[in-house]
């Protein structure tokens, strides 16, 4: 069994060790150590980044009760040094002592326990089973985790061979089982890695929740990660202050006005296209007599201009309405037939929409396809003129 340096000093980065098992695998070699500073990836934790002999480690599993190191690269000496990326390491023991302590700060305020664990590249997440998450709440769950970070209480590991209900959450591991104490604060077993002493975390901030199926996901960084999002943060509002000639502490109000004005402006700009699209109808089929069915063929600017054609169309007596326009895919057809005209809308567009070499369907008053073959559009448009004729 590999001697798991990483559970006796989370600190220690680099060791020697014997290999006592190696399998070639294509460029990669698999790698078992008598001994190894090397974590794992396990409970919701990532492995160690680093080397062997030189040789990058891809990553370290875990694998019928052993652990294997997966090496980018050939390595053939019996004996090896092994060496962990310190920031990666003190990274991942930052955000998993950081979680240990916010998963405990919100089974104490909201009596909801830690459903699941996942330390990502950027960001950790745990979910929780509640109902309703608030910005309140979230503030103050801050405010307790952070408050066991500033006292800086030791961290302490230990074995039981049982667990009662003291414990945060239970286990199904049999035999010694693992603890990870926080002073006055929490225990719960686990096998990560993790900072001796609370003040090691560094600040814990919570930068997003939503829900998540029946759960709430907490979305949190601590350390180094909290102090890199603050700057990304804080860059990103001076930005907006500048840009927005404003305060930073009224760029909020003020984004939230410029948005209502282009609300407002895209409501008037689309009375607007409204009203031409209705004029340019008027232009092509003038008012008749009140007899027989008239069809307008128009090829619009694009497939919003087409679709407004045809939507005024509908208001229109003994009119059918055939438009189309070119699309980043190729064109669009919309068929449109008043209501007294006695056309079937979607029956108009297939000759079209074979021309085109697409598909597109409706009912009797509106219908729309689209096909690749942009060049085809005018045939498609004429073919489904001489549709209208044919059915009349």
């Amino acid at each position: 069994m590999t001697r798991k340096l990483y559970w006796e000093d989370p600190h220690l980065t680099r060791c020697e060790a014997r290999v006592i098992e190696r399998v070639q695998d294509g460029g990669r070699v698999r790698i078992v150590l008598d001994a190894t500073v090397f974590y794992p990836e396990s409970g919701g934790q990532p492995a160690d980044r680093g080397t062997i002999n030189g040789m990058p480690v891809g990553t370290v599993i875990m694998e019928g009760g052993r652990i294997v190191h997966i090496v980018d690269g050939d390595v053939r000496e019996d004996t090896v040094v092994c060496a962990v990326d310190p920031r990666v390491r003190r990274d991942h023991m930052q955000q998993h002592t950081g979680q240990h302590i916010l998963s405990q700060a919100i089974l104490r305020r909201l009596g909801a326990g830690t459903e699941s664990l996942h330390i990502g590249a950027e960001v950790s997440t745990i979910d929780i089973p509640v109902k309703v998450l608030d910005e309140e709440t979230v503030q103050a769950l801050e405010d307790d985790a952070n408050e066991v970070v500033f006292r800086d209480v030791a961290v302490e590991t230990y074995e039981v061979a049982a667990l009662d209900e003291s414990y945060r959450k239970q286990t199904d591991i049999q035999g010694p089982i693992r603890i990870v104490s926080i002073a006055g604060f929490d225990k719960t077993p686990c096998g990560g890695t993790h900072c001796v002493r609370t003040g090691e975390v560094g600040p814990i901030r919570i930068i997003n929740t939503f829900k998540k199926g029946s759960l709430w996901r907490v979305v949190f960084v601590c350390g180094m990660r909290a102090l890199v999002h603050a700057r990304r943060q804080g860059r990103a509002m001076h930005a907006l202050s500048v840009l927005l000639n404003t305060p930073p502490e009224e760029v909020v109000s003020t984004v939230e006005g410029l948005a209502r004005a282009v609300r407002e402006r895209e409501r008037e700009l689309s009375d607007t296209r409204d009203e031409l699209a209705t004029c340019i109808l008027a232009t092509l089929a003038p008012t008749g007599d009140g007899t027989g069915v008239r069809t307008v063929a128009y090829e619009a600017h694009d497939a919003d201009s087409a679709r407004r054609l045809a939507q005024a169309t509908l208001v229109r007596e003994h009119l059918v309405g055939i438009f189309g326009a070119p699309t980043d895919k190729g064109a669009t057809v919309f068929v449109a037939a008043s209501p007294d005209s006695g056309v079937h809308a979607a029956t108009i567009l297939q000759p079209a929409m074979e021309a085109l070499g697409g598909r597109g369907g409706g009912n009797a008053g509106m219908a729309s396809g689209s096909g690749p073959d942009a060049g085809a559009l005018r045939d498609a448009l004429e073919a489904s003129v001489r549709a209208v004729k044919e059915e009349g």
